[in-house]
């Protein structure tokens, strides 16, 4: 029996750091988005609450403006990063099929090679979604939630507490 190759995902150790790279570039980019809506609720609160101008809150639209600034840097590079990684692991799962399928014949059942080319590079081509969509977006489903108790936990552990319980 003929042992089968390393998944590409788990044989290339570079797809899986620049997977990595990606999440964290998400995370930076959610941590940012978080840090520009708690400035922009406490210009919220000090212009119509406490009754401040516009010119006593400038800093904390700076900052507000600044960390919109770092997420769109980190969100750019959360792509191109999970692009190139998307790039390799295809190219990689591409050369393992045409190797597999090179030593074959059509006396062992392997269809049309124009036909079996064909579905290959469509499902070849359908990893691009996973590796720059979905596996980052699984994480983010985990992670984000827990940046945002952990942020919320710093800024008011009373609310947390009350999220927390109901």
């Amino acid at each position: 029996m003929a042992t089968r190759p390393p998944s590409p995902l788990h044989a290339d150790h570079r797809v899986r750091q620049l997977v990595a790279l990606a999440v964290i570039g998400d995370t930076i980019a959610t941590v940012a988005l978080l840090g520009a809506l708690a400035s922009l609720a406490a210009t919220v609160a000090r212009v119509f609450i406490d009754g401040r101008d516009l010119r006593a809150v400038a800093g904390l639209v700076a900052v507000g403006a600044g960390c919109f600034a770092v997420r769109a840097r980190a969100t750019a590079f959360a792509d191109l990063t999970a692009a190139r990684a998307s790039a390799r692991l295809r190219a990689s799962v591409r050369a393992v099929l045409l190797s597999q399928l090179a030593g074959q014949s059509r006396l062992e059942g392997v269809p049309a090679p124009g036909a079996t080319a064909t579905v290959l590079a469509d499902r070849v081509e359908a990893l691009d979604a996973y590796i720059t969509q979905y596996s980052r977006a699984a994480v983010m489903c985990v992670s984000g939630p827990a940046l945002v108790f952990i942020v919320i936990g710093l800024i008011d552990p009373i609310c947390l507490a009350v999220l927390a319980f109901t």
